[in-house]
């Protein structure tokens, strides 16, 4: 964790200014207000804008400081913390899961090793939300596995933090719960009335706090976008987020944490392996979705932002397959060779072409000028 701090503010150096408005602007923006007047405010005028989590943990910086590149400096810190951070919950759910030391050290490893903790030298949410969201869903697990009051209020706690962190991560707790019912196999909700009480009460609050402010006070900013679907384009656009999620997690990685995760469906040896395999299918399945909806609609490219969260299940899920001794390796191995090579073919998937201008000059809290395509299409030295 102390190295993941180090090397991200080490890199957070190379970057002098924001790039992603306006979000890069709103964020700081509010953090100030809550700083000096105590509520979110921008240019004077109350914000109804519903991810204040970041804002409200990097105001400290502000009353430090009024100096914005010392709060930018500063704010770039935090940020690197809290994604560093992220290693905590990924090696605690792979020790869950029965993993020994060392998978879950290259799995803690792995996780702030991904390209998008990039972010933490931006002025976005992504940094704080990446570890709550890994939190929640230990969390969740544990609470599936043993349903104890304390495992349902860490559970109910760091769901919350991670819709607060970013609203887009309300399918967190939904995916967890879909996982819940799908563990018990829809049995208690006829012969188990705790567990039908635990699941009315966890959608309780989100129902009244629409009821009582209303969906634009609520999702802000977020309530005034295009809802509509498109099934054909939308499922173009899941293809094409599903290739991006393989460059993220890596061709070798993908095809063991598949068979990874249908081991822990269907020969699962522990109730925690099975909610694992469960919430990460849902959760997967929940976010190209969002992503998808997001692109067909408005942004016309890849939303990793919603995405990179699933590479340490991922990695978890593979191994999970190496824990239960590489079966199948040989197809495995084959599929993970011809990934690779259609890597090589197709440096990376189609999508319509923008320069870094546009991208920097696009407006909406959807902006995402991907990492990992960044990276893996980036020219050699000897070119």
């Amino acid at each position: 964790m102390l190295a993941s701090f180090g090397g991200r503010l080490w890199a957070a150096a190379g970057r002098p200014t924001p790039d992603y408005l306006p979000d890069e602007y709103i964020y700081p923006t509010l953090a100030r207000s809550f700083a000096e007047h105590g509520r979110p405010l921008i240019r004077g005028g109350t914000a109804h804008f519903p991810a204040l989590l970041d804002p409200i943990a990097t105001a400290p910086v502000w009353l430090v400081t009024n100096d914005p590149v010392t709060a930018f400096r500063l704010t770039q810190g935090l940020h690197a913390l809290f994604v560093s951070l992220a290693v905590i919950p990924a090696f605690l759910l792979a020790r869950r899961l029965g993993l020994s030391r060392w998978p879950c050290l290259a799995v803690a490893a792995l996780t702030v090793s991904v390209p998008d903790v990039v972010y933490a030298s931006s002025m976005l949410a992504d940094p704080l939300a990446y570890p709550l969201v890994l939190t929640a869903v230990y969390a969740g697990v544990c609470m599936i596995a043993e349903p104890t009051r304390s495992a349902q209020l860490a559970f109910a706690w760091f769901s919350a933090l991670a819709v607060l962190a970013r609203v887009q991560y309300v399918v967190v707790p939904l995916a967890v719960l879909g996982a819940e019912l799908l563990a018990d196999r829809g049995e208690h909700l006829q012969v188990d009335p705790p567990g039908l009480a635990r699941t009315r009460r966890t959608r309780r609050p989100p129902a009244l706090l629409f009821g009582i402010l209303g969906t634009d006070r609520v999702l802000g900013v977020y309530s005034k976008g295009n809802h509509g679907v498109h099934p054909g384009s939308l499922l173009r656009w899941v293809g094409r987020e599903a290739m991006l999620l393989i460059y993220s997690s890596g061709w070798v990685i993908v095809p063991g944490a598949v068979l990874g995760l249908a081991f822990a469906l269907w020969r699962s040896r522990t109730r925690a392996e099975l909610a694992f395999g469960l919430t990460t299918v849902l959760l997967a399945v929940a976010l190209m979705l969002e992503a998808a909806q997001i692109a067909d609609t408005d942004s016309q490219r890849f939303q990793e932002r919603y995405l990179f969260t699933l590479v340490p299940l991922l990695a978890i899920a593979f191994a999970l397959w190496v824990k239960r001794g590489l079966p199948a390796r040989i197809p495995v191995g084959l599929l993970s060779a011809g990934l690779l090579l259609l890597a090589a073919r197709v440096p990376s998937p189609a999508t319509p072409p923008r320069t870094t201008r546009t991208i920097r000059r696009r407006s909406g809290p959807c902006c995402d000028s991907s990492p990992s395509l960044r990276w893996a299409t980036a020219p050699s030295p000897s070119r």
